[in-house]
């Protein structure tokens, strides 16, 4: 995920909560992309993880997700974003074309030149003897 992803989701997630019918189905959801945007482990993640399910449904709750969702914004700017996977799914699209662009004619290439020079070397190696012409009159 990119930092611009995610801060379009977080901006989202404010949107929503203003319109919010179900509050315990927002605070479930927010939880889930704060997982995938900062990891499980992150200081983020645990802040709304631990407010009470109790306090969930109150309007103090909405004031304080909706600043705590706006700080996470300006987090992701300076923190980034969790990255899990690979190292191919970790790497951009830009990169992933240039790998792919280079290897690919260069490894073409490197086929090409080890077959013409095991070629030219057979054809070094193939000596033919030639005896001298001895004419006996």
């Amino acid at each position: 995920m990119t930092k611009r992803k995610a801060k379009r989701i977080l901006r989202g997630q404010i949107n929503q909560l203003s319109n919010c019918e179900n509050i315990g189905h927002h605070w479930l959801a927010t939880l889930s992309l704060l997982g995938e945007i900062f990891g499980k482990d992150s200081e983020e993640y645990q802040s709304i993880f631990g407010i009470k399910t109790s306090s969930i449904e109150s309007e103090y709750y909405k004031a304080t997700l909706t600043s705590l969702l706006r700080m996470f914004i300006i987090t992701v700017d300076g923190k980034g974003v969790y990255r899990k996977g690979n190292f191919l799914s970790r790497m951009s699209e830009g990169w992933l074309i240039f790998l792919i662009s280079t290897i690919i004619p260069g490894v073409y290439t490197l086929g090409y030149w080890t077959k013409s020079y095991e070629k030219s070397s057979e054809k070094q190696s193939v000596v033919i003897e030639k005896k001298p012409f001895i004419s006996h009159n």
